[in-house]
């Protein structure tokens, strides 16, 4: 394999000679994960740059998804082993599972203009009048003789227009489910509640001392929950633990599910310096340790870690090439951010208003909430005008059903009472209540929206080839 630095030679050249290539063919193995390793990065790295130079002796899509599948034998096969061993002592897999992964880089190769089956040079354009067959008798379109496609045969326009590639998505559809919208969603709270607190903290004074302690009780218990439902979602245990074996910068799911444990640790030691603070337990080892920390310098410390959580969720949808969030990759982003400080500061508002704290204590949560608010109507905006058709789902699709009640009773409503409450000087602890579940059922009504309506995308033909025609 060679030394650390030899690597990092290779795959600079690699990349250097393959273009956005490479990272669009680690994107369809890190998505499709066969091996189930939790989307680590430097794991598929290894096997696209074996795929990669052996992509010329590619005819056919049958012939990649052998190729691909050769290679994976060869990476996860006993280090040592004869050619004969690897092909019956393997963690691969069957070969099947690789078809869909086999389409899709066959259809990248294609919209790149590196392949044609029949010459390995660039392929005919689709719909020119071309009349070269191959030597099996089909032509370039992809049909046969008597007009039947071929399985395997290039994308065409007609192709395209129907919806498929021969029968088969483009892309696969993200599996996703309900528990990472939980994840994202609690997350969220958690990270606005705790850099709300820390916010207060240094810059409140005693007023807001209840705030800075409701802000860390809330963000420990759902950080407590994410790794749950996470592990869910991927299957089992072992994938969240395989995810961190490495640190890369570069890759969302790395540097959340860092920022996951770092935010746990620091919330978890800003949580006992509260309950040692209120005095539980008192006298106690435990307690006199934690009377020790330094509240301030962890809740800053903590503060960045939340925030890398409250976005990381946002980026890390954006760099997939699913139309709908690829699209909006400048926005998605600071529209979790602003959701995560707008949720965050509902949950605060709501647990102390419930608990019966005066309205002066909670006057700058009311300020922070119209700040967030407004960001995160501003963020949506910009996705719609960006977005065009790609949002199509979310203002007139299935989705908007959800999507449009989410943004005006979600988001729209509460910042109007909140800039209301503001003019008057006054809000009344039924409407503070009120205001805050609104805002919390909102942050979940959008997230929900926007990976459904974002898995939904996937699924129409159109969407995808507009949003890869765009420089």
């Amino acid at each position: 394999m060679g030394s650390a630095e030899e690597i990092r030679v290779r795959r600079n050249q690699l990349k250097e000679q393959y273009g956005n290539l490479y990272d669009q063919v680690l994107e369809v193995l890190q998505r499709h994960d066969p091996m189930g390793i939790g989307l680590i990065p430097d794991e598929y790295d290894l096997v696209v740059e074996t795929v990669l130079p052996r992509l010329k002796e590619a005819r056919t899509a049958g012939e990649l998804r052998q190729i691909i599948y050769e290679e994976f034998i060869d990476w996860f096969s006993p280090v040592g082993a004869t050619k004969e061993k690897k092909r019956t002592n393997h963690s691969a897999g069957p070969e099947e599972q690789y078809e869909a992964i086999a389409q899709e880089v066959w259809a990248l190769l294609y919209r790149e203009g590196r392949m044609d089956p029949s010459t390995n040079t660039s392929p005919p354009i689709p719909g020119s009048d071309t009349t070269r067959r191959f030597d099996d008798g089909r032509s370039p379109e992809g049909r046969s003789r008597d007009g039947r496609a071929e399985p395997g045969a290039l994308p065409t326009t007609t192709s395209q227009a129907q919806g498929s590639y021969y029968g088969i998505p483009i892309l696969k559809k993200p599996h996703w489910k309900w528990e990472i919208v939980l994840y994202f969603f609690i997350g969220g709270v958690a990270s606005g509640a705790y850099t709300i607190a820390t916010l207060a903290e240094v810059f409140g004074d005693r007023r807001h001392r209840n705030i800075t302690r409701a802000g860390r009780y809330i963000a420990l218990p759902c950080l407590a929950v994410s790794p749950i439902l996470l592990i869910k979602d991927l299957g089992k245990p072992s994938r969240f633990i395989n995810m961190m074996r490495v640190f890369k910068i570069k890759s969302p799911m790395s540097m959340g599910t860092w920022g996951l444990l770092g935010f746990s640790g620091f919330a978890a030691l800003s949580t006992a310096a509260e309950l040692a603070d209120q005095g539980f337990l008192r006298g106690s080892w435990p307690t006199r340790l934690a009377l020790l920390l330094p509240r301030r310098l962890i809740g800053r410390a903590g503060s960045f870690f939340a925030l890398l959580v409250g976005g990381y969720t946002g980026v890390l949808l954006t760099s997939t090439a699913v139309p709908l969030w690829a699209k909006n990759k400048y926005f998605i982003g600071p529209t979790f951010i602003s959701g995560a400080v707008s949720t965050g500061a509902a949950a605060i508002s709501l647990a102390l208003a419930a608990t019966g704290h005066h309205d002066d204590e909670l006057a700058a949560l009311d300020e922070t909430e119209i700040v967030a608010l407004s960001s995160e109507l501003t963020m949506l905006a910009a996705q719609a005008i960006n977005s065009g058709k790609l949002a199509d789902p979310l203002l007139r699709g299935r989705y908007s059903t959800l999507f449009l009640p989410t943004v005006g009773l979600g988001i729209i409503l509460p910042l109007l009472a909140e800039l209301n409450g503001l003019v008057r000087g006054h809000r009344t602890r039924a409407g503070r209540i009120l205001t805050s579940i609104l805002v919390l059922l909102g942050g979940l009504g959008l997230r929900w929206s926007l990976v459904y309506a974002g898995k939904y995308s996937v699924e129409d033909p159109e969407a995808y080839f507009e949003q890869t025609r765009q420089p």
